[in-house]
């Protein structure tokens, strides 16, 4: 598992296995440089990789949120 992940241990291990019912595994690893790999359970790990299929972005972002100036760091109170 090592190898596959470039000499360390992945960030997040997924066994692999899904319910048939979904037609998405539902995970969602979106955490900078993060790796998600599959171990590849179900094919009895014989195929374990970095999986980077799995794409979670949302269809739009949500707004960006502006916080008062009172309400900062460098409002210049106390």
């Amino acid at each position: 598992m090592k190898a596959l992940a470039g000499g360390r241990l992945p960030d997040v291990l997924w066994d692999g296995f899904v319910n048939p019912k979904l037609k998405s595994p539902g995970i969602c690893v979106r955490n900078g440089a993060a790796k998600l790999m599959n171990a590849d359970g179900p094919g009895k790990f014989a195929k374990a990789r970095i999986d980077t299929s799995v794409d979670c972005a949302p269809a739009t972002r949500l707004p960006a949120i502006a916080l008062p100036p009172a309400m900062t760091k460098d409002s210049g109170k106390p």
